[in-house]
């Protein structure tokens, strides 16, 4: 009799216990934030570093500030094989140039918005060449800037100064890139 009335009892606490709701297997509650979109990306990109004055031996700037970026992807083919991809880019420059070197100190304002459309394929690497115009130089001196884009994000790959006519309709050698990293010999 002790037996039955010991097992009735351990099946009446497990009978209780399975019948509570079980906090494992409910969902958890979240509030999610509905502005994250993954397809979004946002950033800033330290321009710091010396750069030589092209045309002119010996003669350097410093250059400090930021490019904010906005880095969207767009699916323009969902159907495989082969979907398509392509990112808006958004660039916004803010930084200074100087010589640390002068008496004066001389200083020249980079600041400059552009917006680029950039088709890249998964997986792959977009080598984007853009410039940027310096403020209050007479002969035309641009901020040349070298981005590797992806479908996952934008980074800062050589800037260099460069005198305006020298920007366009010219090839400009960078080293070769790979993607994945591996050795070139």
């Amino acid at each position: 009799m002790k037996n039955l009335f010991l097992t009735i009892v351990v099946f009446s606490v497990l009978f209780i216990i399975g019948c509570q709701e079980n906090s494992i297997t409910d969902p958890v509650q979240q509030e999610l934030q509905k502005t994250d979109d993954p397809s979004i990306l946002s950033g800033t990109i330290l321009l710091e570093g010396i750069l030589e004055v092209p045309g002119q031996t010996n003669l350097f700037l410093e250059i400090n500030g930021q490019v904010e970026y906005v880095h969207e992807l767009f699916l323009v083919d969902p159907i495989p094989p082969a979907p398509q991809h392509y990112v808006s880019l958004s660039l916004q420059v803010n930084a200074g140039l100087s010589d640390p070197y002068s008496e004066r100190h001389p200083y020249w304002l980079i600041s400059s918005k552009s917006q680029d459309i950039i088709y890249v394929s998964k997986g792959g690497i977009y080598q984007f060449v853009t410039s940027f115009p310096i403020q209050d130089r007479s002969d035309g001196m641009v901020l040349v800037c070298s981005f590797l884009v992806t479908t996952e994000g934008v980074g800062l790959s050589k800037m260099w100064l460069a005198a305006q006519e020298d920007t366009f309709n010219k090839t400009i050698e960078l080293d070769p890139v790979t993607y994945p990293p591996v050795q070139i010999k």
